[in-house]
């Protein structure tokens, strides 16, 4: 499972855990849009990679969960694999705008 807390305002991430493969793609802290989107195009399979890149837009991400906890969707990797991707709340403004979520993944059993 991987783990990495982003702030929406400054289109920053930084990884809590992960494994070491998602490691060596994404590094430890950066753009969240731009690493996003570079391990979507490395290890989603062609055919959901739209879906996954849609559901990974950060300047979005507060609109989509205004008045949801999380948001969640599941893709096919290249090695056959099925992902989970999910977007939680962590933080919120005094206006409740969403200004910081936890990413998570993790492989799902077949």
């Amino acid at each position: 499972m991987h783990f990495c807390l982003i702030d929406l305002q400054r289109d920053f991430f930084e990884e809590i855990s992960n494994d070491d493969e998602t490691h060596r793609l994404t590094g430890n802290n950066g753009c969240a849009s731009e690493k996003l989107y570079q391990l979507c195009d490395a290890t989603v399979v062609p055919e959901y990679r739209d879906l996954v890149r849609r559901f990974l837009d950060v300047p979005t991400l507060a609109e989509r969960l205004k008045n949801e906890e999380y948001i969640s969707t599941e893709y096919r990797m290249c090695d056959g694999s099925w992902h989970s991707l999910r977007f939680v709340a962590k933080k919120r403004d005094e206006a409740g705008n969403v200004t910081h979520v936890l990413c998570t993944v993790r492989c799902r059993a077949v």
